[in-house]
């Protein structure tokens, strides 16, 4: 089916409500039908959008979700660099007594590793590209993935009713600034397995240091600077990743 670039727009904006919508209506009646264990919750609030949003996709959007590599693995690795200093914070966290909180910072990095990434860089920047059709091919790029970890961070808005405005506000941000370098790592290897991994292991990571999934305290000074100065790291990493030498090179089949 042919979209105009309005109608792909429209979309993009269209799926970041109904996901809200989700959240906020359906998913929790249904989370407290089936359990009320708060790990158990996210991973059934999880699986459930994944069902939906994927079927959606299937029956109706059909936007192609790319898992094969357009890169060679030894190439692939060397741009999920990221990740493994991640995983060596999860393992040092481990080491120093972490291990009670494992099952939840499992479920939670799974879970919303592969069905945000599968919403926000499967669907919604591949739909994204579709809307900047007319620009040149690296402004085409950079506007996709600008408004796809826009829509990403706002949908973490819903997080300011069970935890402070202030520190939702501060995970929008530094989850756009996420957004943007999860979109880069899609882009550049094609594959939607490497922000799916480095995701939950973020994912993961975060939730064994604060042991729960959302924060009960207010935003410090020291939040702020750690927060500032990895969202800064993001965006230049994306910035290196997609500098106009390679978006140019890049094939645009999403």
């Amino acid at each position: 089916m042919h979209r105009t670039t309005r109608q792909n727009f429209w979309l993009a904006i269209f799926l970041e409500v109904l996901v809200l919508a989700l959240l906020f209506y359906v998913i929790p009646p249904v989370e407290n039908l089936i359990t009320r264990n708060d790990t158990g919750q996210f991973f059934v609030q999880d699986l459930t959008l994944l069902i939906i949003f994927v079927a959606i996709n299937l029956i109706w959007i059909k936007q192609p979700i790319h898992f094969s590599l357009h890169t060679s693995i030894g190439s692939a690795l060397l741009l999920a660099w990221p990740m493994y200093l991640i995983l060596l914070s999860a393992v040092i966290q481990l080491a120093n007594g972490r291990a009670n909180n494992l099952i939840k910072a499992s479920v939670v990095g799974i879970s919303a590793g592969v069905f945000e990434e599968y919403l926000f860089r499967g669907l919604i920047l591949g739909i994204s590209l579709y809307v900047f059709t007319k620009y040149k091919t690296h402004s085409q790029i950079w506007s996709a993935v600008i408004l796809s970890s826009i829509l990403f961070g706002i949908t973490h808005g819903i997080n300011a009713f069970s935890q402070p405005w202030d520190q939702t506000a501060l995970q929008i941000i530094s989850t756009a600034c996420f957004g943007i370098f999860l979109a880069a790592l899609y882009l550049r290897s094609g594959s939607l397995i490497l922000p799916m991994l480095t995701h939950g292991l973020w994912d993961f990571n975060s939730t064994l240091a604060s042991t729960s999934v959302f924060k009960e305290s207010a935003v410090t000074g020291q939040e702020i600077l750690i927060q500032g100065i990895l969202g800064l790291f993001f965006i230049l990493l994306a910035i290196f990743y997609l500098r106009k030498k390679r978006t140019d090179s890049l094939k645009i089949n999403f």
